[in-house]
């Protein structure tokens, strides 16, 4: 028990009290003809009899030296030096920074009592990794005894070595609680996992196809709640097992964990540095991944995850491999259907030489990247399959920057929606980057069925490569610092197209036609092979017909009426009279008797 020691004196006709902690206590040295008055108060220990709470007085008049506690819980030690005393008395105060407790918990102490009861493993050399892992494993079942003997936070921490372990470290136990109150839910309260420190504390996984760290919850209708995980680097076998994983929370049972936080955590050669799925409100900050084909891998029910200040890749390492976020892990409890991921925030995260930054192959809404840095990354994101549409995803960027991106041997979009109909939100907002080249391929690939918002961004392409692919047409200018666009309306907020502010112009709807035309065309007043601005404005051109929004209405042109159905009911057409004969305009109309004719409008 290390000890932190004090010492002064308490002059005639003073008093002081001491506040002593458990493993604390008072010395002290009393002059020849004192009139000293001590009295001590052991704490109370809650439902035992040992301490006692007995406030007992003692009466100081010879020179002696004499100790004060400690107490088993702690207490107070009152002195009084008299006025009429001999001289002053000196004290010394002796206070356990380590106390030890019966269950083999340490704890920091102070005057206040215990600070965070801990449980230190020292390393043991062994590579094998059998004795590193049956003492981690026995630190783990010790401190989850002494959670719930007394019902505080246990650390289990590791000091600044090399450990070697062959098995998992598995935390999945706990004090169980009432949450959030009484009758509406459990939680489990589990131990915490520290080391000193990226690179002091280097923990050496040995075995392949098992995660190296992982909490999780054993017990059912209840969640693990409230752990911290942090300080320490991990090393993996490397290998291609996909269940060879740095650090995993959830996915064991269909018990959740929340409430939790990674903090300065690095794992290298792991097929998949952290697993996160059926999981709530983590934080996972400043930690590295390096040396995977998954950085961060997320299955059913990963919600509300916020990663601060987090590195994937490596900037001395010249290749370019890797998936740094992998929306697509399936467990044993959930092998089909929607993963149903919401709700992730990127914040100053820094992306390095990735072939896809995030691979969301399934529905996903409010994944956002908010100032983060990408450098040479092949593809930002990949949205969807190509072989089916796969739901409604919801992607955004805000402030983010984009080092590097030219690539000529591109074959993607750095941002793409893989299926025509998928039915996505995309957003980009303030991106810029440095290369004056821009992106090889497009910076954005979408469908119809697509919603973009571009909003001030400089983003740029070579010459004759589009920034935006929108249902098969380029947007070949960065003139469209504000633009959006979806399946049923293109808003164009940048004055340069011509026109007001904030005009709006409607996208195809097969109403207009004969329903063989598939796709808009172009606007006329952008020059589909150039980007360039023409002088008509405010035209949508739909294959061969043409709805003017900011002139007069000009019918549909023909030179015969096609036979009058359903489909032509309300459509104007103009049949355009040859040499000497007049043009006709004509409306196609039902009468009471279900049938279909075209009446003459006028005749010119």
């Amino acid at each position: 028990m290390a000890l932190s020691t004090s010492t002064n004196s308490l002059a005639v006709g003073a008093s002081r009290t001491f506040n002593l902690s458990l493993g604390s206590a008072l010395t002290l040295v009393a002059p020849p003809n004192c009139r000293v008055t001590v009295t001590e108060t052991p704490n109370t220990v809650s439902a035992s009899g040992v301490g006692g709470n007995a406030s007992r007085v003692h009466n100081l008049q010879l020179p002696q030296t004499v100790t004060y506690g400690p107490y088993p819980m702690g207490g107070t030690v009152v002195v009084e030096n008299a006025s009429n005393s001999g001289g002053a008395v000196t004290w010394v105060r002796s206070d356990a920074l380590v106390a030890e407790s019966a269950s083999g918990a340490v704890s920091l102490v102070s005057g206040d009592g215990p600070l965070a009861p801990s449980i230190f493993i020292t390393a043991s050399g062994d590579q094998t990794g059998a004795t590193d892992s049956a003492k981690i494993a026995a630190a783990v079942a010790a401190a989850v005894a002494e959670v719930k003997a007394s019902g505080r936070i246990v650390n289990i921490v590791l000091s600044g070595a090399d450990y070697w372990i062959n098995d998992t470290i598995t935390v999945n136990d706990g004090i169980l609680q009432d949450y959030p109150t009484p009758d509406t839910g459990n939680i489990t309260v589990g131990p915490n996992l520290y080391g000193l420190g990226k690179g002091l504390t280097r923990i050496h996984m040995m075995s392949a196809g098992k995660p190296a760290v992982l909490f999780h919850c054993k017990t059912a209708n209840t969640h693990l709640s409230n752990f911290r995980i942090g300080g320490f680097s991990l090393f993996g076998p490397g290998g291609s097992n996909a269940e060879t994983v740095g650090v995993q929370i959830g996915g064991i049972t269909q018990s959740a964990s929340e409430d939790f936080e990674i903090a300065d955590v690095q794992t290298e050669d792991f097929v998949v540095g952290m697993r996160f799925e059926n999981v709530c409100n983590g934080t996972i900050r400043r930690c590295l991944f390096g040396g995977y084909t998954r950085g961060c891998e997320f299955g059913y029910n990963a919600d509300t995850l916020l990663f601060e200040e987090c590195r994937w890749g490596d900037e001395n390492d010249a290749s370019t491999t890797g998936v740094a976020l992998s929306y697509t892990y399936r467990s044993p409890f959930h092998p089909t259907g929607g993963l149903a991921i919401n709700a992730h925030t990127f914040a100053n995260c820094w992306f390095m030489r990735q072939t896809v930054v995030a691979d969301i192959q399934d529905r996903a809404s409010s994944i956002v990247f908010d100032t983060c840095y990408y450098e040479r990354c092949k593809q930002y994101a990949k949205l969807g399959t190509s072989g089916s549409a796969t739901g409604v995803r919801g992607v955004f960027w805000r402030s983010c920057h984009f080092s590097q991106p030219y690539d000529a041997t591109d074959t993607a979009a750095k941002i793409e929606v893989q299926h025509s109909s998928d039915d996505s939100l995309i957003g980009i907002q303030g991106c810029r980057t440095d290369d004056t080249q821009g992106a090889y391929v497009a910076w954005v690939k979408v469908g119809a069925d697509t919603s973009l918002g571009w909003t001030e961004n400089i983003l740029p392409a070579p010459s004759g490569h589009p920034i935006i692919s929108y249902s098969g047409r380029n947007i070949d200018t960065n003139s469209y610092h504000q633009l959006q666009l979806n399946r049923r309306v293109w808003a164009v907020f940048d004055h340069l197209l011509g026109g007001n502010i904030g005009h709006t112009f409607e996208a195809y709807n097969a109403s207009y036609s004969t329903g063989s035309e598939t796709q808009i065309a172009r606007f006329v007043n952008v020059n589909k092979s150039s980007g360039s601005v023409n002088s008509s404005a405010q035209v949508l051109t739909l294959a061969s017909d043409t709805v003017c929004f900011a002139g007069a209405v000009r019918p549909r042109r023909s030179t015969a009426l096609p036979t009058a159905t359903v489909q032509w009911e309300g459509v104007l057409m103009t049949v355009q009279g040859g040499a000497g004969v007049a043009s006709v305009t004509s409306v196609c109309l039902k009468s009471a008797a279900d049938t279909y004719s075209w009446k003459t409008l006028a005749t010119g």
